[in-house]
């Protein structure tokens, strides 16, 4: 039983260090992956977290069937990441995945107005 925990904990230990950036990208193509990073992000403070869990909720819309569904996944999301972005405006990771979905997601959707002010901070910035 002592052999069980001393090779469990550390792997327990290790295996806390999450990139909220991998979980974004396999967010994309897997419903549960989208799931787990919602529920992970969301009791978190941070506003780049925030910016995450909005992202997510964003990409949730998606994943999702129903109408409804995706237009109030959607709101939320980007409710939450512009919140973040207002808390933070000099972050250049939440500047970049609010011009990364509003490169990607559909003109009806009418979230494209920072695409020319997010592409040049993102531009002017990015060196640093």
């Amino acid at each position: 039983m002592k052999y069980i925990i001393l090779i469990i904990i550390p792997c327990v230990l290790c295996g806390q260090n999450i990139s909220h950036k991998k979980l974004l990208h396999r967010a994309l193509t897997d419903v549960n992956s989208c799931d787990s990073l919602i529920s992970y992000l969301d009791n978190k403070d941070t506003s780049i977290e925030k910016g995450y869990l909005g992202a997510g909720l964003m990409i949730k819309a998606k994943h999702e069937t129903k109408p409804y569904e995706k237009w109030k996944n959607f709101k939320i999301g980007k409710a939450k990441l512009e919140d973040a972005i207002k808390t933070e405006p000099n972050s250049i990771e939440l500047r970049m995945i609010r011009h990364y979905i509003q490169n990607n997601i559909p003109r009806f959707l009418n979230y494209k107005n920072n695409l020319k002010e997010d592409e040049i901070f993102i531009n002017k910035n990015g060196d640093k």
